[in-house]
């Protein structure tokens, strides 16, 4: 055999493998693409940054919570609303009966012992001023008839100013006891349900609910009969129409966010339903200090919610952008 002619053939066949080689790498590569295009899902990052979208994470919370705790101490008669329930406010939550050192201790608060010993002072200061009054006239008769000393009428004068000045100071002091009085007994009333006054201490009130909303949670140890809870939350109550939607976006993205922009949130819980959001705050401080890393900045939005379907804890996708400015439902 012609040693070239077999050195030629066997460069033809490396140049073949070589080719063929080369070409099952590219399809492997291509397949790859394609596989990876065929599993992305539309809420992927990858898939919204091509269309112009931010997509983030985000976590549902109420607009408002308020707790609500026993001002004073009881015994609990009856409990009128359960976890979830909707109330307004002012609703009776529960009542309670007072202890006898409670009732005691409120007897001694809204007595206006101080105001009435005010009022005695100032009808002695009055009864004297109008005393001096009176004199300082028949003082200045006289001396028009040289009766008496200039000295006399200057005295006279002088003890008028003190007086005048002292009721001028307890009268201000009786109107602020008034004010302060009236505001507690005002507060009395909005903690317990009942108009309490000096008159009218209730062996039993009510605990109420200060704002409208939701019975977020309820104290598991609130039950008929048992002590109010020294200090404890028995209630929460929270407001979920709109909800709160916080979020965290990296700064390239959150540059380009700003107040009252749209965007929609698909929470994990519900299923098919997107829920319309507005941009109500941008954080101008990123959430950590690390220069090694890239910056994040708190996002919050509001999210109407009348039929109460989104729930305080919710996750869920957030995606700012074009999908934003259509909406969704």
């Amino acid at each position: 055999m012609d040693v070239s002619t077999t050195a030629r053939e066997y460069d033809g066949a490396g140049a073949a493998m070589f080719r063929a080689g080369t070409m099952a790498v590219v399809v492997s590569v291509l397949l790859s693409g394609l596989s990876a295009v065929a599993e992305e899902k539309p809420g992927d990052g990858a898939a919204a940054a091509s269309r112009g979208q931010t997509v983030v994470r985000g976590r549902l919370s109420c607009s408002l919570n308020r707790a609500v705790a026993f001002p004073f101490r009881g015994t609990i008669k009856e409990i009128r609303v359960q976890n979830g329930q909707r109330v307004r406010g002012g609703d009776v939550l529960l009542r309670y009966a007072l202890t006898v050192e409670e009732t005691a201790s409120l007897n001694r608060r809204v007595a206006p012992d101080a105001i009435d010993d005010m009022l005695v002072n100032l009808l002695d200061l009055t009864k004297n001023r109008n005393l001096l009054e009176n004199q300082r006239e028949e003082t200045v008769k006289l001396q028009e008839q040289n009766l008496v000393s200039t000295r006399k009428l200057q005295q006279i004068d002088e003890e008028l100013k003190i007086v005048r000045m002292r009721l001028d100071v307890v009268n201000k002091r009786l109107a602020r006891e008034n004010k302060l009085l009236e505001n507690d007994l005002q507060l009395l009333k909005d903690l317990t349900g009942e108009t309490i006054n000096c008159t009218n201490v209730p062996a039993e009130v009510s605990l109420v609910a200060p704002i409208e909303g939701h019975v977020l949670s309820m104290n598991p140890a609130v039950r008929v009969n048992a002590e109010t809870l020294s200090g404890g939350t028995a209630f929460t109550i929270g407001v979920m129409d709109p909800m709160l939607l916080r979020c965290q976006v990296h700064e390239q993205d959150a540059a380009h966010i700003a107040l009252g922009d749209p965007a929609v949130f698909v929470p994990e819980s519900v299923q098919g339903r997107k829920f319309r959001a507005k941009v109500s705050l941008v954080s101008l401080q990123p959430t950590a200090d690390d220069t090694e890393e890239p910056s994040y900045y708190d996002v919050e939005l509001t999210i109407p919610n009348p039929d109460a379907v989104l729930r305080d804890g919710f996750q869920g996708e957030v995606t700012f952008g074009k999908a934003g400015k259509k909406g969704g439902e």
